[in-house]
């Protein structure tokens, strides 16, 4: 199965690009923690609930806004103070659109990148077998095993080896 094999070498490949992408997403978030602490102070409702802690505020973020279901997340933040709700939607745009999309994207040129380079090995390693069928069968006219000059221009006249080598580019 050549096409599960190229989304999974494309996975493979595209891992150092995912890594650094969570990461630029957890710095997102870890800003975005840090200023919605500062803005719940005072707000005993949100600072306590959501807000308390970094690591609260961090996880808050990623489970409330990273992951599914924040219309329930943003209406109660949205009722308490406006200013915060503005605030949970620039970040469910940034967090959840814009890195998630890039990180879409990378995937898709790591897969495509891996495509092409199994294309052209499946090319070469189908020219390469034909070619040395026709080597074995056609080529080595005088028994020797040796290929030379004249068996080689003789055996690019055939047909079937001008195809194998036209479908390498050559």
């Amino acid at each position: 199965m050549p096409e599960l094999m190229i989304l999974v070498k494309g996975m493979l490949v595209a891992c150092r690009s995912v890594f650094f992408t969570l990461i630029l997403l957890l710095l997102i978030t870890f800003v975005f923690s840090i200023t919605f602490i500062e803005f719940s102070r005072g707000n005993e409702t949100l600072e306590h609930e959501y807000f308390s802690s970094m690591g609260t505020s961090i996880l808050t973020l990623i489970l409330k806004c990273i992951l599914p279901d924040q219309s329930v997340f943003f209406n109660r933040i949205a009722a308490e103070s406006w200013p915060l709700g503005a605030l949970v939607l620039l970040f469910i745009l940034l967090g959840s659109f814009t890195v998630m999309n890039m990180l879409l994207g990378v995937l898709v040129e790591a897969v495509k990148t891996v495509s092409t380079i199994e294309r052209e090995q499946l090319d070469a390693d189908f020219a390469r077998k034909v070619l040395w069928e026709l080597i074995d069968k056609e080529g080595d006219e005088d028994g020797d095993n040796l290929l030379s000059e004249k068996e080689f221009v003789s055996l690019l006249q055939k047909p079937k080896a001008a195809k194998a080598l036209m479908s390498l580019g050559v």
